[in-house]
């Protein structure tokens, strides 16, 4: 670990290169000295050339600023003077000032936005209607709060600690303290950044309040990432300590001239009046905490899947209870789904699209719930392709090429998922090659970099490496999509297949020929539950031989007809068959398929299609 800096202040490589070319440039003949510009380090004036020299000068943050509103961009440096207090910012170089500084003094501190001169003042902050989140970029409050995790443990009272380990103020879970003085914690911001924005936060004082100490905790990753997220007072209260979590939202909201809305307002007073205003957890019971939930939308409908609290309290965890409401909506619209379920996932179907929903998963104990993971999601359209391949197989190259287009004409932002056939996601990163304008995503899909443009495209190709991985693939959207996948095989050639629909009982045509046709079947389970989808091989309307197909939960099967129906055509003087396949998934179930038609004789490659029956 860096050895420490007072003012808990650490060198930035970004502040290192910034200063560095601010104390590169030339002053031009419209433009201001740099030494007109001094560095105040909390005691005395530094010029750039002493900044420079010293770490202290270093510690200024950097930020974009559209200043002059005409969209060009600056790269600044915020410091400030002794002789004045003022905030200006000194911007550097950018195409229209290649060479010079352009000064910008604030003369009055803004209001908060929204709150009228008249408002009802509580506990000395503006009462009013939060903004609209609209114009909010996390990048503008900076990172510099993630170097601060060992300053934040190191503050914190003996009464949070034991034995070498740090509790988490919310919840009072115990965690290692690392010889670097760190922990697997989160940090997490008090009053969030996001509801500091909706409160009114003046643009010049976002990067002071994300690493403000007093508006800074640890707190359970599941905590976190799950149940505060960016929610305020009203949306969500802490377990323990909660007369002092509302006593700190008040003195960061004071600092920082923020408002409070109505509900906040009432919320925090609750808080004030009850228990625990100083930090105490040595003797607590360990609270059990929440499950880690993840949540994927598709075309009406939102798969969860959730695995069990990282801390249990120390008590079994029976089942779960889930339950989902339209975002935004009053606390006593939540539906129930599942209560009392032992799985560890679930679909939830009949979702109106474009619409977004919140979701809660709570693990349930012997003496009751524990805390929610809650996490959000909007259910769109998306494609289903049953089947891809990639790679080496006998000598063979086999490869895929997934097709995009974006059918809307504002961009969109899709990511594709592989998955093998046991349901399991694969690495994006291992079957496709990171060509220009493509990158991996945090939940390892591929994706284009930049979106995709307004009736746009995009060829995704599989790079035809290692041994053969078969097995399905999803293509999630935030809006409407359309595409294809092609199959290569160079003994056949190339044959496109549309996106498949997801089907109850679904049927497709079917031939073999002794002399080299065959026909090719892929079906991808849609639930992430094990089921087992029944496929019958006809002839006139005539089941010949029936086939129980087990699938594992989003699982994948794929095989020719003559290895699912062994029966049929092994051992047999037959020498071609022209008839059907049929098959039917559990009430509740769906399935998507994929068929090819292999005439190996004369490389002729087709896709088949699978019509869904009607009931």
């Amino acid at each position: 670990m860096s050895p420490k800096i007072s003012g808990h202040w650490k060198p930035r490589i970004l502040a290192v290169m910034l200063a560095a070319l601010v104390l590169g440039l030339g002053p031009s003949a419209a433009a201001q000295s740099r030494d007109d510009f001094s560095y105040w380090d909390g005691n005395r004036d530094l010029t750039c050339s002493e900044a420079l020299n010293r770490d202290e000068g270093l510690r200024l943050p950097a930020y974009k600023d559209n200043r002059d509103g005409t969209g060009i961009i600056y790269e600044c440096l915020k410091r400030q003077r002794s002789s004045d207090t003022d905030n200006d910012d000194i911007a550097c170089d950018s195409s229209s000032n290649p060479k010079g500084y352009i000064p910008k003094t604030r003369t009055e501190d803004p209001q908060p936005t929204g709150c009228p001169p008249d408002a009802e003042t509580w506990r000395g902050l503006k009462v009013c209607a939060e903004r609209s989140r609209d114009g909010y970029d996390r990048d503008d409050y900076g990172s510099r709060y993630k170097s601060l995790e060992d300053d934040i443990i190191a503050a914190m009272p003996a009464t949070m600690k034991k034995n070498g380990q740090v509790y988490t103020p919310y919840s009072c879970i115990l965690f290692d303290i690392t010889p670097a003085g760190t922990a697997a914690t989160d940090i997490e911001h008090i009053v969030a950044l996001a509801e500091a924005h909706d409160s009114g936060i003046a643009d010049y004082r976002r990067r002071d309040i994300a690493s403000d100490l007093d508006n800074l905790t640890i707190a359970d990753p599941t905590v976190n990432r799950s149940a505060k997220r960016d929610r305020d007072a009203a949306e969500w209260m802490p377990d323990r300590h909660g007369a002092w979590f509302a006593a700190r939202v008040i003195a960061v909201k004071q600092e920082y001239e923020l408002s409070v809305d109505p509900a906040e307002r009432d919320a925090l007073e609750r808080l004030l009046g009850g228990d625990e205003a100083e930090l105490n957890c040595v003797g607590a019971v360990s609270v059990p905490g929440a499950p880690s939930l993840s949540a994927r939308g598709g075309n009406g409908t939102v798969i969860l899947r959730w695995n069990p609290p990282a801390n249990d309290g120390g008590a079994a965890v029976l089942s779960y209870d889930v339950r989902y409401r339209e975002s935004g909506a009053s606390w006593g619209s939540w539906m129930e789904v599942e209560g009392g379920t032992t799985a560890r996932s679930t679909t939830i179907k009949g979702l109106t699209n474009g619409t977004s929903y919140e979701f809660q998963v709570r693990a349930v104990y012997a003496d009751g719930g524990g805390p929610p993971a809650t996490t959000e999601s909007t259910p769109m359209p998306s494609l289903h392709f049953a089947h891809f391949a990639n790679g080496e197989q006998r000598g063979v190259t086999i490869t895929s090429e997934i097709v995009l287009m974006n059918v809307e004409n504002s961009k969109i932002y899709p990511v594709v998922l592989f998955y093998n056939q046991m349901g399991e996601q694969i690495d994006a990163g291992r079957v496709v090659d990171l060509m220009e304008g493509l990158m991996i995503t945090a939940d390892g899909g591929v994706a284009p970099a930049m979106g995709l443009k307004g009736l746009g495209e995009i060829t995704i190709p599989t790079n035809g490496r290692g041994a053969l991985v078969i097995g399905s693939a999803n293509v999630f959207s935030d809006g409407r999509i359309g595409g294809l996948l092609r199959f290569i095989v160079p003994s056949l050639g190339v044959a496109g297949v549309g996106a498949s629909e997801p089907v109850n009982d679904a049927i497709f045509p079917a031939r073999w020929m002794k002399d080299g046709i065959n026909t090719g079947v892929a079906i991808r389970n849609l639930s992430p539950e094990r089921t087992t989808v029944t496929c019958d091989l006809m002839r006139g309307g005539q089941v010949v031989e029936p086939k129980d197909v087990p699938l594992d939960g989003d699982g994948h099967s794929s095989q020719f007809i003559t290895e699912v129906f062994a029966d049929t055509f092994t051992n047999t003087e037959m020498t071609e068959f022209v008839g059907s396949v049929r098959c039917r998934a559990p009430e509740g179930s769906m399935f998507t398929g994929v068929a090819l038609e292999m005439d190996f004789n004369h490389r002729i490659f087709t896709t088949l299609p699978i019509v869904p029956v009607n009931q």
